[in-house]
């Protein structure tokens, strides 16, 4: 008997574990994918038996609210083996032909489980703020790996070979030309191809392909986007004069009116029409205009978040997190030839005060389920990795004194020093074809540049991003303990100063400090400050260099006294902010 329980325990364990129904894709924002039995376009999912048995749909519950397990029952349906059910999360709670459940799901993003009879969870997907019309779902039928899908397939395979999925070819992919020259865009004889060249995602409503285009000046975008208040009025400056162009063009395949192609983007530079010499690398942006600009959701733009009593740390651009990140195509090359990458990524914005201006600084970030997990490019060649997941755009004006590159010099000094420092070059920034600036393309200074710079893994690391022990990465509980030892102890005692160097990597540290003072940094020792360390026995502090936008900018700023400051009330200088220099420096053997 005991025998048979086990055995039937085991059988029916097995049975369980091998009925495996899975969300393969969602969509949460529908205006043109799929109309349901109403004519109505509703949020949907689509759901994936991966099994080998016939699953009997009765079993289980869909909901989109974890304390509400059993909010709606699927009904019985027998789902064959490698077969898909659409469901539409339309709030109409109705079993007929089509399936509707009692609710909808945000666009903003929230997850969506399934959960069996005895409440476990067999599956969840997150419907990430994707733009209209786009779904997100498993890359490959029943897998754990998920994308983003331009082309959705709902009630079909993910991941369809179908040539009418295949991108739009260019006859002459985008980069820096001296001449106009006409362009081809390829498709196929089963469908239509439409194109944008203000950087928005095409639709029938674009310009319909017919015969080849000639990029000339007609091509360049009349949308004036520099003109957009992007500020509160204190930092809000229209350009001078006219600004230089680039064409962007974005093109895509439609059958029957629906576009089941991805987008596909290139940005060209005609030197006739923009500069005669370029002698800089360029980077194009390209999104829809909503995504930068809307007065709800642009990340541009003081919008619905602007506070007047507040204008310094208020508006749509102060707002972070994976809410406020927009999908936007970036490009980037050489001026020598044409090379690097073309891609769609995440853009959400960078800084404190760099926010404000028109000229804003940005993150770029790669990722899977945007196409790609990295840049994988030769950039910042002063470093030799051939792949970044993290990039930063910073504007040129950025610096205090407005001459633009007192960052990027002091980044370049560092170099030779016994510090982390942040790979940097110029380039000229182009936004949906409107000339931005120059700027600065840098690496990302968090727990991945640590990973790629010191060969330490990035869940072993701990980041400090302040003296009152903020935690960037990891936890503080060292570098705390170490705090209150100096604090605590007289450091003209040896044994004392030999404990503080088996926490502190002195070399790194006394480079640091030197640096720091001698460009005159004043928005330092009280802000930017970033130290480091693997997390395990015996590793130490090391501090990183970066933001020299406050530096090189007074002559007569005695920087040692900055950073040795007693009487200071916060910023810039504090006496927490200086205490383990001052108290170092009271022993010989450092001094």
């Amino acid at each position: 008997m005991k025998f048979s329980f086990v055995f039937l325990f085991v059988y029916l364990s097995l049975t369980a574990s091998s009925q495996t129904l899975v969300i393969n894709e969602v969509m949460a924002s529908n205006a043109a994918t799929i109309a349901d039995e109403d004519g109505d376009y509703t949020d949907w999912l689509e759901l994936y038996n991966t099994s080998n048995a016939t699953i009997d749909l009765s079993q289980y519950w869909l909901t989109d609210d974890k304390d509400e397990q059993k909010k709606w029952h699927l009904p019985a349906i027998q789902l064959l083996p490698s077969e898909h059910l659409l469901v539409f999360c339309s709030g109409k709670d109705r079993l007929s032909r089509e399936l509707h459940t009692n609710f909808k799901i945000s666009a903003a993003g929230e997850k969506v489980r399934i959960y069996n009879e005895s409440g476990v969870e067999l599956d969840q997907i997150e419907s990430i703020a994707v733009f209209t019309d786009q779904s997100f779902g498993s890359k490959i039928d029943g897998s754990t790996e998920r994308i983003i899908f331009e082309v959705p397939t709902p009630g079909f395979t993910n991941g369809s070979e179908s040539p009418y999925f295949n991108a739009v070819i260019f006859s002459q992919k985008g980069g820096i030309y001296s001449q106009s020259f006409n362009l081809e865009l390829i498709g196929d004889d089963t469908t239509e191809l439409f194109y944008t060249l203000d950087g928005s995602i095409p639709s029938i409503l674009g310009i319909k392909y017919s015969n080849s285009i000639a990029l000339d000046k007609s091509l360049l975008s009349t949308k004036n986007i520099s003109d957009i208040v992007m500020s509160p009025d204190d930092v809000h400056h229209l350009p001078v004069g006219d600004l230089p162009q680039v064409i962007v063009l974005r093109a895509a395949k439609f059958y029957n009116g629906k576009r089941i192609s991805p987008v596909s983007t290139q940005t060209y530079l005609i030197k006739e029409l923009t500069f005669p010499i370029i002698e800089l690398p360029i980077v194009s942006i390209a999104t829809d205009s909503l995504s930068l600009f809307s007065e709800d959701t642009g990340i541009f733009v003081p919008g619905i978040h602007f506070d007047e009593s507040s204008p310094n740390f208020s508006g749509n651009y102060f707002q972070s997190g994976q809410e406020w990140e927009r999908l936007i195509n970036v490009e980037y090359f050489s001026p020598l030839s044409n090379e690097g990458f073309n891609q769609e990524c995440g853009l959400r914005m960078h800084g404190s005060g760099s926010r404000k201006p028109p000229q804003k600084a940005m993150r770029l970030y790669a990722r899977s389920e945007y196409g790609q997990s990295d840049f994988d490019v030769k950039l910042l060649n002063e470093k030799p990795f051939n792949s970044f997941k993290r990039l930063i755009l910073k504007p040129f004006y950025s610096s205090w004194s407005q001459n633009g590159c007192t960052d990027y010099i002091a980044g370049r000094m560092a170099k030779n020093l016994n510090v982390e420092y942040l790979a940097a070059e110029p380039i000229l920034l182009f936004v949906n074809g409107e000339y931005w600036g120059i700027y600065y393309l840098q690496e990302r200074l968090d727990e991945r540049y640590l990973e790629q710079n010191t060969e330490v893994g990035g869940d072993s690391i701990d980041i400090i991003e302040s003296w009152y022990g903020q935690v960037n990465e990891g936890n503080n509980k060292n570098f705390s303990a170490l705090y209150d030892f100096i604090e605590d102890n007289d450091l003209t005692n040896s044994g004392n100063y030999e404990q503080v160097s088996e926490w502190i990597d002195i070399n790194n540290f006394i480079d640091y400090q030197i640096f720091q003072s001698f460009i005159s940094n004043y928005d330092w020792p009280a802000n930017n400050m970033k130290c480091w360390r693997e997390r395990k026995e015996g590793a130490k502090w090391r501090w990183i260099f970066f933001d020299a936008d406050g530096a090189l900018e007074n002559i007569t700023f005695n920087g040692l006294a900055h950073s040795t400051e007693i009487n200071g009330t916060g910023w810039p200088s504090s006496p927490r902010s200086t205490l383990f220099l001052r108290k170092l420096l009271e022993n010989t053997t450092f001094s």
